[in-house]
């Protein structure tokens, strides 16, 4: 039986009613909640899973709009264990269960909303391992998995023509960079919790090929709205790496002089959240007809603000306290790679025609 108990962070509670629960001697039995994530407030889930075979235990919850959740599946006895996601919906947990008492028991899910704009009714599936020799009888039912195909041509890298116009270089250049990166052949593969990323490759490699090609080159309207994604970017960064104490601190300990820094703070911090936020309306109002069958767009502007938030908590409230920490430190490099990519790109979209 699944067992729910409620915690105190934010507004707790117990997941809604089940809607459905299955268990049959061929399939790991599954359970599927609905999942509300309130307009405007935080919001913390809590689900105890009563685990009592070996096999793969998976969680994954999906909710509309582009509101960032983030699970925590602690395993009995073991808080060193802890699985953790964050980013926008899905999000999917999985792990394997081993035979013996150390993973066998009560699992303890936690799911966990910020604050913010945009809500809706989601759903959360949980599937546990149902029978222990239930594995073995799989494998031995199911054919072996065919050998996959080589992977698609936007994966690798091409060879450039012996002549290549110069002003194509830096995309170029910059978009290889990107896709060695992502593909994990320059550092390891990056964890991408906002699954970003390698669409925005496979985005680049299109463009690149097109170049190449002779097909078509980018819009006006999506050049500017790469190069103004681009510049937001470098904005966030130049306000991490600043010296200014009013961006990095620390705050002052007297009380009447850390509020006034908070308002002085506010002035170079506001502008930075504000053009973040337009940003992300313009994607979502399809202000580049080009990026409207792209998902990259809203989930990497997504992931910009939530490092953003990250970097400016961080003088503000400390490390300890800063939200975000762990999707900052990962993501951020790429982003940086990210931005070199789409503002090189937006240089060679047509200009802006002067008015007459």
């Amino acid at each position: 039986m699944l067992a729910r108990k409620p915690t105190s962070a934010g507004i707790s509670r117990i997941l809604p009613l089940l809607l459905a629960a299955c268990v049959s001697p061929a399939f790991a039995e599954t359970l599927r909640y609905g999942l509300e994530v309130p307009d405007g407030q935080s919001v913390t889930y809590t689900l105890e899973l009563d685990v009592r075979h070996p096999g793969t235990l998976s969680v994954r919850a999906e909710w509309p709009g582009n509101r960032i959740l983030s699970l925590k599946l602690d395993p009995p006895d073991r808080p060193y264990g802890t699985l953790r996601h964050s980013g926008p919906s899905p999000q999917v947990l999985e792990t394997a269960i081993r035979p013996g008492d150390a993973d066998i028991g009560i699992w303890q899910l936690q799911i966990h909303s910020l604050a913010a704009g945009g809500g809706g009714e989601g759903t959360l599936v949980i599937e546990l391992p149902d029978s222990e020799s239930l594995p073995r009888e799989r494998a031995a039912a199911e054919p072996p998995e065919p050998e996959q195909p080589d992977p698609d041509p936007w994966m690798k890298p091409r060879a450039l023509p012996a002549r290549v116009p110069t002003d194509w270089l830096p995309f170029l250049d910059a978009a290889e960079r990107f896709r060695a990166e992502v593909a994990g052949e320059t550092t390891e593969t990056p964890v991408d919790v906002c699954r970003w990323q390698s669409p925005l490759m496979r985005y680049l490699a299109d463009r690149r090929d097109q170049l190449l090609d002779g097909t078509s080159q980018p819009e006006q309207t999506t050049g500017k709205l790469l190069a103004r994604i681009a510049s937001a970017i470098e904005t966030v960064e130049q306000m991490r790496i600043s010296d200014d104490p009013m961006l990095n601190g620390p705050p002052p300990e007297d009380p009447a002089l850390r509020n006034a820094w908070l308002k002085l703070r506010t002035t170079k911090v506001q502008p930075v959240e504000n053009e973040l936020d337009f940003i992300l309306g313009l994607v979502q109002r399809g202000h580049a007809p080009e990026l409207e069958a792209e998902d990259w767009p809203i989930r990497l502007v997504s992931c910009l603000t939530a490092c953003e938030r990250y970097f400016e908590q961080l003088a503000r409230v400390g490390e300890d306290r800063a939200g975000n920490r762990d999707l900052a430190l990962a993501q951020w490099p790429h982003l940086l790679t990210a931005a070199e990519a789409l503002s090189a790109l937006a240089d060679l979209a047509p200009a802006e025609r002067a008015s007459q």
